[in-house]
């Protein structure tokens, strides 16, 4: 209770980031809590989203440390709860190479309510991967997935999330392209829409 990770966010557009639409936003561990699902009982971190001034997100996110990495239980938000049996979301040890499906939730605020939105492939495409960050270069591992940024969109949004272990997640990059077969090695700036990095954090 308590762990927070702070990160700024930066808009690109031709390689340049646009001016205007950097953002920051942090993720607080607002609490932990006994969840049973199923017949089995998990210690369950609700983690939300603090925008600046203290403006927190509608809804928080049910995750868990399990034995092969972290897990997702769901989502409640003031007037919805959405909870599954764990889902492993970001597998940990992970090798290059290892994919695995998740799903993904999302979130009407017009109607409050909580609803299953896609399903995903995650990979591990590196490891041992250096990210800077203004506090410090970390170490990472990284992990990819891709989908339409909205559903009348017909190129693919190429997400490359950073974490390392013992500290969590410190960065993320948004490539664009009209396949789904964007590489890792291959990312150009020109094609970057979104960049987080760390520049906070604290663990109890």
């Amino acid at each position: 209770t308590g762990n927070y990770w702070e990160k700024v966010q930066y808009s690109f557009s031709g390689g340049q980031i646009e001016p205007g639409l950097t953002d920051t936003g942090r993720v607080v561990i607002e609490k932990i809590i006994n969840l049973e699902v199923e017949g089995e009982t998990y210690k369950v971190g609700v983690g939300r989203v603090i925008y600046p001034g203290n403006f927190p997100s509608e809804v928080a996110i049910l995750n868990w440390n399990g034995p092969e990495g972290l897990y997702t239980l769901g989502m409640v938000s003031l007037n919805d709860t959405l909870v599954t049996k764990p889902r492993l979301f970001y597998k940990y040890p992970v090798d290059v190479g290892e994919k695995w499906s998740v799903f993904l939730l999302g979130y009407d605020p017009s109607e409050g309510k909580i609803f299953y939105k896609d399903t995903l492939i995650h990979e591990c495409v590196a490891k041992d991967e250096p990210f800077v960050t203004p506090i410090d270069t970390f170490n990472t591992i990284v992990y990819h997935y891709y989908k339409h940024p909205a559903e009348d969109i017909l190129e693919y949004w190429h997400f490359f999330q950073y974490f390392t272990p013992g500290v969590g997640h410190v960065g993320l990059e948004v490539y664009s392209s009209f396949d789904t077969t964007y590489s890792y090695e291959n990312r150009d700036i020109k094609h970057l829409k979104l960049r987080q990095e760390l520049i906070d954090y604290c663990l109890h």
